[in-house]
């Protein structure tokens, strides 16, 4: 990283992990933040211009390529990045299936693909993914691990709707899951790519964390107060406890750690898995 403050992008940073990210580093980096809701990224970004951080806010939907590549491209005009936490995004019941996929996963893409050339060397770069990862991770196979490699492909959709046959992804929780994976997928690619370059690329999987996407969720979703009381912890997580994980994979204190996902469930990914499985095999028995 440059030997000034660090410039750092936070996606997704007017509320929940992404704006928790953007306080953590507020005092320690120069930031770069965007959201699609501008009044909520005005507002972090007012916060933190008053406690004396260095911010630039941009406006950006993920649905939109051409906005994701002229954001990549205003704010590294003049010069490079040291680092990215990419946490826009939305839940399983909050858009279309297609939508979902678009955002969560085709959004991430064009990211890293804009971003290349244009990060500085020993860059780390830190993907949001999902607790939802490891249940998609369950039932898709290794074709469809691999085209997901590649979700820009023009025949993407067609191949990973053949390659999931059998799985319903026009259900939410289905493409979302299916998403995060990808995003994981992806960050492993990226962290190949470019670890000549000293450029760290990891992934969090959060678990039941408390913002206005879970909440949302809770509402709409069986299953969620299940998971609470599955959670070893047996409670939610809190963003600044998933900042706190990103801050640290940014900083050189995690050097040497890339193409990692940290997952950060309370300890409810497991015994979810386990009881998913016994599941399994009572009704096909």
């Amino acid at each position: 990283m440059s030997t000034s403050r660090p410039r750092i992008v936070v996606t997704g940073a007017a509320s929940g992990i992404g704006r928790a990210v953007a306080e953590k580093l507020a005092q320690s980096s120069r930031l770069i933040l965007t959201d699609i809701n501008v009044e909520g990224l005005h507002a972090v970004a007012k916060q933190i211009e008053k406690q004396g951080g260095s911010v630039l806010h941009l406006p950006c939907d993920f649905a939109e390529e051409a906005q994701i590549r002229e954001l990549v491209d205003t704010i590294t005009s003049q010069e490079k990045l040291d680092g990215l936490v990419h946490a826009a995004g939305v839940g399983p019941s909050q858009a279309t299936c297609e939508k979902i996929l678009t955002i969560n996963l085709l959004g991430t893409a064009i990211l890293l693909e804009a971003m290349t050339g244009v990060t500085n060397p020993n860059a780390a770069l830190v993907l949001i993914s999902s607790q939802a990862s490891y249940f998609a991770a369950e039932w898709l196979s290794s074709a469809a691990l691999e085209i997901l490699k590649n979700p820009l492909r023009d025949d993407f959709g067609e191949r990973i709707n053949k390659a999931c046959e059998g799985h319903d992804l026009s259900l939410g929780t289905e493409a979302y899951g299916l998403a995060k994976m990808g995003v994981r997928v992806l960050a492993e690619e990226a962290a190949v790519r470019l670890g000549g370059q000293g450029i760290r690329v990891n992934t969090i999987s959060p678990g039941i964390i408390d913002t206005p996407m879970v909440h949302h969720e809770a509402k709409h979703l069986e299953g969620m107060d299940a998971m609470t009381q599955i959670t070893p912890l047996g409670r939610w997580g809190q963003p600044a406890e998933i900042a706190e994980a990103a801050a640290f994979l940014l900083s050189r204190a995690a050097s040497f750690v890339t193409s990692a996902d940290l997952l950060i469930d309370g300890g409810s990914t497991k015994p979810m898995l386990s009881l998913q499985r016994a599941m399994a095999n009572t009704s096909s028995s």
